[in-house]
């Protein structure tokens, strides 16, 4: 399994925040189908 398997959304290189030739990336979680963890949270507490 790859990391960019989980959660089958797309890593997405932050090259701008990129130290010592180092690659740091993110998943995009605004392409989750029940959309990101904050989304599901305040769903969570307005329920």
């Amino acid at each position: 399994m790859e990391l960019n398997d989980i959660g089958n959304t797309e890593l997405i290189e932050l090259t701008s925040l990129s130290i010592n030739n180092n690659s740091l990336f993110s998943k995009c979680e605004l392409n989750n189908p029940t959309g990101s963890h904050k989304d599901r949270t305040f769903l969570y507490i307005i329920n």
